[in-house]
């Protein structure tokens, strides 16, 4: 049936209209749904929106950001194929700033979120733990700081979370151990406290774990052992306490082990070769480890970085002949070593290291000469370092393999051993040379011509050895930075060129025949005149004029007078004499040279002419005479706390040479405060070799069978050793004994002859009474005013700071006395080696300048 409607009416107009608008509405409602269905549309563009508003774009490169073109080809955004959402936003390194937009979390498909190497500050807005089909996550180099969101554990997916190089802080949420697929965790270098939840042993697919860097504290949970697809564990950098869990030595998949920095403890396993035979870097470098290195370390053959630095470990280091891929070895600043024989072996071991870049193992108790094999090392090698051990000798004279193998060295640390002889010449082949330390050692002659040849140098210290001549010119054409020549034996004009120019970049004291340069070295002009001779030499005083010019043009050199009044033979004075006038060390009085004759009287006498030391003895320093001190307002002079110190090792380095660096072992048997000069720089020289006594069998005979010889007598009172007083004989443990003496009045201000040392109680029982809580009740007095100071108790950071110096000082003085203690005690058998006391003290001096 037709239904006829009248064109013209109205109410078909009506209809009309009323079909019309129905229809439109149903297409929009259409067009809507579709939108809400098809990816890219509103929600997803206007998270986007949102997200950009809270930037700061100083690149522009979300200009694209517009609504002229399709979301999902702005910049950095990747939508799928099928319902056209954000799967990722990559806007890595692209110098964005402000904060993340919670609206981040409505982009519920993204996969790959990647944020890295940007400036986004505040915090990880909770909301990004809507985004559950997330796989990755990386806000890596930013400036986020706040904790953690524990919501972050609803991203089930998330197989990569990387949060590192922030400002993040808090605990670290134990949510996160929910993530079964996470891979990988990097939260290193934040400010992220507490422990590490037990519970992230739970991360079982979990490969690598990083959180170096932060302010973690606690225990390594044990329950880390249960990951055994890890392959990275880092932890160094934090707080950590307690020993490593046994159970991490179990996971035989792991690559890196890093817990250094931290407070560890305890030794390592023997068969730690075995249980980690895919180990590649070990660093477990400052911490308080001990025992020794196992020696099945030498079964990782694929280990590149060993590092094991600032700990306690002790006895021989094994063979790393298996290590093929070994890059960098530094074992430094621990107790290896010591059995004198075979210390430096396994230096031989590294040859098949060719990939050798570093090679480090300084302050530790290293005997014996470096070995030749060092020549055959890597030419990869890039630094090496020995410095402050105790090896002796001279250096290989094939070093470096006739310089052909190490052509590439760009730094060579040799400071503070006993290497003795000549400067190898073949060191001017190392042309990649920048750094070359050989300061404090027994080095003599001149500086070889082939140095010219490092033209990359920049920082060479020769100070404080026995080198001479005058100064080769040719320093001034390197391109120096840093040059150090002090305490040597050079003369002659300084160069005024290079590096010469910067007297702050120059060290040159030390060198008393040195003249010219710049003002600041304050050394006399030179004097281009021949020097006059003394042709004549007067009955009873002798005074011999050097022709260095100074303020008054003049040296003296003093002489000092044994008059031996006896008519016998002179031959063993004489022999003695040469003996001595060969002893060449920095910390030992110059002897010049030696005469004899007779006087007006027609008596023998013998004389030492020793070289002149402007500030006079210890002993005139320690305990000042009143009668000297012109004025009432002259305070007495004092020595301060570093000064202190740096005599006391002066002096042992002197009985170290004598001891075990001369021809023959050598006794002072006279060590006092007034056998100790002190030069116009404030360094010790030890002197008077009255009653010296030569070690060797026939030396000894001969001294005792001649009575003219000046070595009949053993001592002063108060230092003379135990053993002497009942008819022992005379040793190196002797002069230990006298130093030991000498160390406790330095530093207590008592001389071992006080008149309070009565009924049993002398100065070591003294000192040994006091340590370690009483030590501030027995040191000088002067000592504690001088680390005190004025602080002001209104700044809490500056009264900190205080404590924390006076708590370092008063550590100090108990190690310093306690030192002097052990060279004191009464069996020659308990005290010290005179060479472990100067490593001692040098690391006693090190940490009180670090402080």
């Amino acid at each position: 049936m037709e239904l006829h409607l009248p064109c013209g009416s109205r109410f078909f107009t009506f209809v009309l209209g009323c079909v019309s608008s129905l229809i439109m509405v149903a297409l929009f409602s259409c067009s809507v749904c579709s939108a809400n269905r098809i990816p890219g549309n509103h929600s997803d563009q206007f998270a986007l929106l949102e997200f950009k508003a809270a930037l700061h774009d100083p690149l522009g490169v979300l200009d694209s950001w517009n609504t002229t073109i399709h979301f999902c080809q702005w910049y950095g955004v990747a939508c799928g194929k099928r319902h056209q959402r954000v799967t990722s936003l990559d806007l890595q390194s692209q110098k964005l700033g402000g904060i993340i937009s919670p609206s981040i979390g409505n982009l519920t498909f993204l996969r790959v979120l990647n944020l890295q190497n940007n400036s986004f500050h505040l915090r990880i807005p909770p909301e990004v733990g809507h985004l559950y089909r997330l796989r990755v996550l990386l806000f890596n180099n930013n400036s986020l700081d706040g904790p953690i969101p524990p919501s972050l554990s609803r991203c089930f997916n998330l197989i990569t979370l990387c949060v590192h190089v922030n400002m993040l802080e808090g605990n670290l949420p134990a949510e996160l151990s929910s993530l079964s697929k996470l891979k990988e965790l990097r939260l290193d270098m934040n400010a992220l406290s507490g422990p590490i939840p037990s519970s992230y042993g739970n991360l079982s697919s979990l490969e690598d774990l990083r959180a170096s860097r932060n302010e973690l504290v606690g225990m390594i949970p044990d329950t880390l052992g249960s990951l055994q697809n890890l392959k990275v564990l880092a932890l160094g950098d934090n707080n950590f306490v307690g020993t490593i869990p046994v159970s991490i030595f179990n996971i035989s998949s792991l690559e890196v082990l890093d817990v250094a920095k931290n407070h560890l403890v305890g030794s390592l396993p023997s068969d730690l070769g075995f249980t980690l035979p895919t180990l590649q870097f070990l660093s477990l470098a400052v911490n308080h480890f001990t025992g020794p290195i196992p020696k099945s370390l030498s079964n990782l053959s694929d280990l590149s970085l060993f590092n094991i630095n600032l700990n306690n470990f002790t006895g021989e280091v094994p063979s790393f002949q298996k290590m093929n891929e070994l890059r960098a070895m530094a074992i430094g600043d621990n107790h290896l070593g010591g059995r004198q024989v075979g210390d430096l072996n396994f230096l031989c071991t590294l040859t098949n290291s060719t990939k050798l870049e570093i090679l480090q193992f300084k302050v530790n108790k290293f005997e014996g000469n470096i070995p030749e094999c060092i020549s055959n090392l890597s030419i990869t090698l890039q630094l090496f370092s020995s410095c402050d051990n105790m090896i002796s000798g001279g250096l290989p004279g094939k070093l470096p393999l006739e310089v052909g193998n190490l052509k590439n060295l760009g730094a060579l640390y040799l400071e503070e051993n006993r290497i003795s002889g000549e400067i190898p010449g073949n060191l001017g082949s190392c042309i990649m040379m920048e750094i070359l330390y050989m300061q404090d050692n027994l080095f003599e002659g001149s500086i070889p011509s082939s140095l010219s040849n490092l033209k990359g140098i920049q920082e060479l210290n020769l100070s404080k050895n026995m080198l001479y001549g005058q100064i080769p010119k040719f320093l001034e054409d390197l391109n120096l930075t840093s040059l150090g020549l002090a305490f040597n034996e050079f003369e002659g004009a300084v160069p005024t060129g290079g590096v010469f120019r910067n007297a702050s970049a120059t060290s040159l004291i030390g060198n008393k025949d040195l003249c010219g340069g710049l003002a600041e070295f304050r050394l006399p002009k030179c004097n281009t005149e021949e020097p006059r001779r003394v042709g004549t030499m007067s009955v009873v005083r002798i005074i011999i004029i050097s022709s260095v010019s100074g303020l008054l043009g003049l040296l003296l050199i003093l002489v000092l007078l044994y008059i031996l009044w006896c008519r016998r033979q002179t031959k063993s004075f004489i022999s003695e004499c040469k003996a001595l006038r060969n002893i060449r060390h920095r910390n030992l009085v110059k002897v010049i040279t030696a005469c004899s004759g007779t006087d007006y009287q027609g008596n023998d006498f013998k004389a030492l002419i020793y070289e002149f030391m402007v500030n006079g003895s210890l002993d005139r320093w320690l305990h000042p005479v009143v009668e000297m001190i012109e004025t009432e307002e002259e305070a007495p002079r004092q020595l301060n706390l570093l000064q202190r110190l740096n005599i006391t090792i002066d002096v042992a380095s002197a009985l170290d040479y004598l001891h075990n660096h001369f021809d023959v072992p050598i006794v002072h048997c006279d060590l006092k405060p007034s056998n100790v000069l002190l030069d116009d720089e404030m360094t010790a020289h030890v002197g008077d070799f009255g009653l010296v006594r030569f070690l060797s069998a026939e030396a000894t005979r001969e001294l005792i069978a001649d009575p003219s010889s000046s070595i009949g007598v053993k001592g002063s009172i108060g230092y003379i050793a135990p053993e002497y007083g009942a008819g022992g004989e005379v040793s190196t443990h002797g002069d230990v004994y006298s130093y030991g003496i000498l160390v406790l009045e330095m530093f207590t201000g008592k001389r071992p002859t006080d008149e309070m040392f009565t009924d049993g109680l002398n100065l070591h029982s003294f000192a040994i009474a006091a340590l370690p809580e009483q030590v501030s009740q027995v040191v000088d007095p002067f000592l504690l005013q001088e680390s005190q100071g004025v602080e002001s108790s209104q700044n809490s950071v500056r009264a900190r700071r205080h404590s924390n110096r006076l708590q370092k000082v008063q550590e100090c003085l108990v190690s310093i006395i306690r030192l002097g203690v052990l060279c004191s005690s009464e069996s020659p058998g308990d005290r010290m080696n005179i060479a472990d006391v100067a490593t001692a003290l040098r690391v006693i001096h090190k940490e009180l300048l670090e402080n």
